[in-house]
């Protein structure tokens, strides 16, 4: 087939059966994309059945050994969270990111949120300094408008807004909580409400979808004003149309239903 890469049905094939099955979809229409995640696929799979065959070993050479790791047998031993080599990735990250990394130019203040967040849920205090340096930059991210962009000098976008104003919530020092503009990033929602649809809009004259009724409420409860009427005025009905024939819930009327859509919808 022209879409396929030289030698890229065989590999498929050769994936297929080594994967047993495993995220094989889509093998009639593979495309160079599909064969880069199945590719991937079959690493990550290669790497847990070392991981299963390491501990087998371990647990036969001695099965009396007391480890944490291994009291369930070699199922429980390949789930063991690595709670230490987590938080020293995290940790550097927050200071040092890889180049690559410069496509998310625009997703900066979700960086600060899924960097920080992590850290919480692993039982991670952060450290004073890096708080202040975390809200200090979240700041220049702020639109003087109102609402944040995805980086310092952005446009305002609900999708940045939340992140940083959940980041700014999880942080909870005063310099967190004095970070945001409460009445214009307020102004901010009520600019993006959809009043034809009862739904939200991601930024100023941009889509309406599921997404924006779940971070501006969201956004809307952090900073107090979850309550507001108009805010959340229609959103129920919005997300009722979204529902789809399959179960779940889409973006937009009329859309294919999606787990994050679901998630979203359900949440607002």
């Amino acid at each position: 087939r022209a879409d396929v890469p030289v030698g890229g049905r065989a590999v498929v094939m050769a994936m297929a059966a080594a994967m047993d099955g495993f995220g094989t979809e889509g093998l009639d229409f593979p495309t160079e994309t599909s064969l880069e995640q199945w590719k991937l696929e079959h690493v990550a799979r290669d790497i847990y059945r070392r991981s299963v065959a390491s501990a087998r070993i371990r647990e036969e050479e001695d099965p009396t050994e007391e480890c944490v790791a291994c009291e369930g047998g070699w199922e429980a031993s390949v789930a063991v969270l690595h709670r230490e080599t987590h938080v020293a990735y995290l940790t550097k990250s927050l200071r040092h990111l890889s180049a690559g990394h410069v496509v998310l130019d625009a997703s900066r203040c979700w960086l600060c949120y899924w960097i920080v967040h992590a850290l919480a849920l692993l039982g991670e205090p952060l450290g004073d300094d890096a708080a202040r340096d975390v809200v200090e930059f979240l700041s220049l991210c702020q639109h003087p408008d109102g609402g944040f962009g995805g980086g310092p000098g952005q446009m305002p976008h609900l999708a940045p807004t939340y992140a940083a104003v959940a980041c700014l919530a999880e942080i909870a020092t005063l310099e967190a909580v004095e970070c945001v503009d409460r009445a214009k990033c307020v102004a901010f929602l009520a600019r993006c409400k959809d009043t034809s649809t009862g739904g939200y809009r991601m930024h100023e004259g941009g889509e309406t979808d599921t997404r924006g009724c779940y971070t501006a409420l969201a956004v809307a409860r952090l900073l107090g004003v979850g309550s507001d009427a108009e805010l959340r005025d229609g959103v129920g009905a919005f997300v009722a149309k979204c529902q789809t024939h399959e179960g779940g819930v889409a973006g937009e009327p009329g859309a294919e239903a999606h787990g994050g859509d679901t998630y979203c919808g359900l949440a607002a």
